[in-house]
């Protein structure tokens, strides 16, 4: 490694991180996490008033209402990287609002969106990011996470580096950026403890991944079931 810091999410990787040479693990995610999450925005995003992607960088949420000829208008697109907001510009410039905020304090009001999405939101999985989330979202809102598992992190990560990820960028150094990322059964209990119930869980394994695998997803060799990935859909319980 020549060079090594961490950084604020993710500004300094924004440029390349959708270059699937580059980054075939995010590219690899990615895939997963639209694989769970496209059809089932298709079918909410048709009665959502007010929805909000969190962690967006290029939305997936803006691409959903986009194919499905609904308004842009509903969709607020937020991410703390200016650079990874670039990604959505077309979207943005179609009506979606665009928010540069911290995920964990978005500044938002209180229980404005009856959808919210986060895709691979490793990097602000904390307690603040869902006590968060459940202030915004209303009564009956429906918030759909996907987010790296621990089963493949923590084959590769060491103990000192457990929430950092490294991302090796062009010219030659590297990057440690944040990815929280723990235990199944911790998960759960920090979405429960937040004020949401689990409807859905879906946890793909790599061998759900069309074409190439990155070599950081080979370190499960062992275990080719386990999953490399959690999805979920939530729903809101009463206020707490």
């Amino acid at each position: 490694m020549s060079f090594s810091e961490i950084i604020p999410p993710y500004q300094v990787i924004a440029d390349e991180y959708y270059d699937k040479d580059r980054h075939q693990t995010c590219a690899n995610f990615g895939e997963l996490s639209c694989l769970f999450l496209y059809e089932r925005l298709r079918k909410l995003a048709i009665t959502a008033k007010n929805a909000l992607e969190v962690g967006a960088g290029r939305s997936i949420l803006a691409q959903v209402l986009e194919d499905t000829h609904l308004p842009l208008s509903r969709v607020t697109i937020l991410d703390q990287s200016s650079g990874m907001l670039k990604h959505s510009k077309r979207w943005i410039e179609a009506g979606a609002v665009p928010i540069i905020a911290d995920a964990r304090h978005t500044g938002l009001r209180d229980s404005t969106f009856d959808l919210i999405v986060s895709s691979l939101g490793d990097p602000y999985d904390s307690p603040n990011f869902w006590l968060e989330m459940r202030r915004i979202i209303d009564d009956n809102g429906v918030f759909l996470f996907t987010t790296p598992s621990f089963e493949w992190s923590s084959r590769f990560r060491a103990a000192s580096e457990r929430d950092k990820a490294e991302f090796s960028l062009r010219g030659g150094r590297s990057i440690l950026a944040p990815s929280f990322t723990r235990p199944i059964a911790e998960e759960l209990t920090l979405i429960i403890a937040s004020g949401f119930e689990i409807v859905e869980e879906f946890m793909p394994t790599k061998d759900a991944i069309i074409g190439p695998h990155s070599s950081k997803l080979n370190v499960i060799r062992k275990a080719p079931q386990g999953p490399v990935l959690y999805c979920f859909v939530l729903r809101t319980r009463g206020k707490q």
